[in-house]
């Protein structure tokens, strides 16, 4: 199994299980303090900073970025026909 594929799995997990308001310590109880909800949250958003930053790169090299959306994605997959 793929990291990607063993973090996404164990991803839903937590979703699924956890209690989002639990409180989390960072970097072995030294660090910042979160919350369940929050660390599932930035998973889910994580990739639209880098999908911001490939697009934003593109554009301003002159070249049109591709569609990069999921709905672009499940339309270019061929498991969605709805979407912008």
């Amino acid at each position: 199994m793929s990291i990607a594929a063993a973090i996404g799995t164990r991803e839903l997990a937590v979703a699924m299980s956890d209690d989002p308001d639990r409180e989390i310590v960072m970097d072995d109880g030294r660090g910042p303090r979160t919350t369940v909800g929050v660390i599932v949250a930035q998973l889910v958003h994580h990739g639209n900073e880098h999908r911001t930053q490939a697009t934003t790169i593109l554009g301003s090299n002159g070249f049109e970025p591709p569609a990069v959306s999921a709905w672009a994605y499940g339309r270019a997959a061929g498991i969605s026909e709805t979407g912008e």
